[in-house]
């Protein structure tokens, strides 16, 4: 693509001197080393580009009456479709690039990477902000508890739950060891064993919920460990 001087670019895009000098200033457009526009740089021409399309937009615009709807006697009539003039880029002599010219090519790449880089951290950061803001409205509406309370409601009921199970295992061997004879020595041991085992029982089925809520905290935090 040509490059064009600081005159020839404000004629092309159709902007004042002083726009383009603030663009300048804001990395938007970059200059070379001989002070001229290079619209092979990408930011170059996308400004280019778009001051273009405002142009052939204003013409457009410009060449419509606004009231040639409300007259009657047009209404069969095709209106023609107006051609929007399309500024005429004045020649330049291409050169070739130079190391300089390359380097500030490289400078404004990376310039114009890094702009979208922190533009994607301030999204990513906004979106933290919402999910916090989200956990702790549902927290204040009920939707959310504290991980401690679920644990203290596991708590009571295998407290219950083995509590239920002994009375009943309890009778059980006793009127088992009632039916077959069993001496009281061994419907002791029996009863013992069956305490031991129901106990274990519901240690383990602790140790196996409480590792499964903590794995969820871990899967859901905004801050995982």
């Amino acid at each position: 693509m040509p490059r064009y001087s600081r005159k020839e670019f404000i004629e092309l895009c159709g902007i004042q001197h002083a726009y383009l000098t603030m663009n300048v200033k804001r990395n938007k457009v970059i200059l070379n080393t001989n002070d001229e526009i290079d619209t092979s740089l990408q930011i170059n021409h996308d400004f280019l580009t778009k001051q273009v399309a405002k142009l052939k937009k204003k013409a457009l615009d410009a060449s419509i009456e606004p009231d040639q709807e409300k007259e009657p006697e047009n209404e069969n009539k095709k209106i023609p479709q107006p051609n929007a003039p399309t500024p005429n880029a004045p020649k330049v002599k291409k050169r070739p690039k130079t190391k300089d010219d390359e380097e500030i090519e490289k400078e404004a790449l990376a310039s114009y990477n890094l702009d979208r880089y922190k533009k994607q951290l301030e999204i990513e950061s906004l979106e933290n902000s919402n999910k916090i803001a989200q956990i702790k409205l549902d927290k204040l509406n009920g939707v959310l508890i504290p991980t401690d309370l679920v644990m203290v409601l596991f708590g009571q009921h295998s407290k219950s739950l083995t509590t239920a199970f002994h009375q009943a295992s309890e009778n059980f061997v006793v009127e088992m060891s009632a039916a077959y004879g069993v001496k009281k020595v061994d419907t002791a041991r029996m009863r013992g064993e069956l305490i031991t085992i129901v106990n274990k029982a519901i240690k383990d089925s602790l140790e196996i919920s409480r590792s499964g809520i903590n794995n969820i905290v871990d899967e859901y935090a905004i801050n995982g460990k």
